[in-house]
């Protein structure tokens, strides 16, 4: 039934069975109080084909010069449902909001705070009294006075108003050592723009684990180096060790291009007397002076070698004129050794 039908109808059509003496209940009250106002009472209402629906019937007296009449309206309460649906989709929204470790600012199309969640605060270290004020440009500033480049920050905020459906993804850094990573993206509703969305994470402890696996990495790879000297050189002189002159001796022999190998050997006159009268100390001073006098007589591609003691070793490959190798070495060796001994001459040198 439509309006007009209902005209004259008696009210409790338009319930449904079990809830038509609700009216009667209600008028009655009223009638004994009418200054009291009632809440709505549920019920089934009735619609026109005969079915039914859940619903809430709201009713009060209305005095008029031809008697006291009842008015009612029957709401039906589907949308008490959508509401509640609403309300359990924005608690899921905002406690999935809080439960981020990302800090979060939503705007909107001016630039103005629509909300933010407490990670946010906290990362920024804003004052709830200052967001209260709702002062944005005063956030601004709090914001801005904490970075290292404040105006990169804000050219970059009035790059995206100005280009409404771009996404953007940067690094903030703070002038206490921070670092954030800084997102942004546009919020639509329907396909329009009607925000924007930035998410700030703090990126500061993998950095610093980054940096200290870095430099771990560093120290790993020079001990490594340290090691492997350990292994192929005199620690002593710096010079190859009898490994490493060995296997560079049968690389050389092995070599297909048919270059020449000489090798020199040589030991020291009288070496043991320099331990004996000098001490060890200004022996292995000595000997350290040697192999810096040996290394100055070969070109870099050769090598000088301390097999133990104080024998040495020298490897020339493709030398035009090893003679005059061995006669150098031998000039040099016979130079004195600062002003209070001589160096050892070599005992041989083939």
């Amino acid at each position: 039934m439509n309006g007009t039908q209902l005209l004259g109808q008696d009210h409790r059509v338009i319930l449904a069975e079990g809830f038509r003496d609700g009216f009667q209940r209600l008028h009655a009250s009223l009638r004994r109080d009418s200054t009291r106002e009632r809440p709505p009472f549920e019920a089934y209402g009735r619609r026109r084909d005969g079915t039914e629906f859940y619903g809430e019937v709201a009713c009060a007296l209305l005095e008029w010069d031809a008697g006291v009449f009842i008015t009612a309206s029957v709401r039906a309460t589907l949308h008490r449902e959508a509401d509640a649906g609403l309300r359990e989709a924005m608690s899921l929204l905002s406690a999935t909001l809080e439960s981020t470790a990302d800090g979060i600012l939503v705007v909107d199309t001016d630039g103005q705070i629509e909300g933010v969640n407490d990670q946010f605060v906290k990362m920024w270290g804003i004052p709830r009294d200052l967001l209260a004020t709702h002062d944005d440009e005063a956030v601004m500033g709090f914001v801005l006075a904490q970075l290292s480049d404040p105006v990169q920050f804000a050219d970059k905020v009035h790059e995206l108003y100005a280009h409404p459906l771009a996404e953007s993804n940067d690094v903030l850094k703070f002038t206490d050592g921070r670092t954030f990573e800084r997102y942004s993206r546009p919020q639509k509703v329907a396909d329009k723009v009607v925000g924007r969305v930035w998410s700030f994470r703090d990126v500061t402890p993998r950095l610093a684990a980054q940096e200290q696996a870095k430099r771990a990495m560093a120290d790993l790879a020079e001990q490594a180096e340290q090691l492997k000297a350990l292994a192929f050189q005199d620690p002593l002189t710096g010079l190859a060790n009898r490994k490493l002159f060995n296997d560079q001796l049968a690389e050389a022999l092995r070599s297909d291009l048919g270059h020449p190998v000489d090798v020199l050997l040589l030991d020291l006159d009288d070496f043991k007397e320099v331990n004996d009268i000098l001490g060890h100390h200004a022996g292995d001073e000595m000997l350290t002076e040697v192999a810096r006098r040996l290394r100055s007589c070969v070109r870099p591609n050769d090598t000088v070698a301390r097999l133990g003691g104080d024998e040495f070793v020298v490897l020339l490959t493709a030398a035009e004129n090893p003679e005059s190798v061995a006669a150098r070495i031998v000039e040099s060796l016979n130079v004195p050794c600062g002003s209070t001994a001589p160096c050892c001459g070599p005992a041989s040198a083939w």
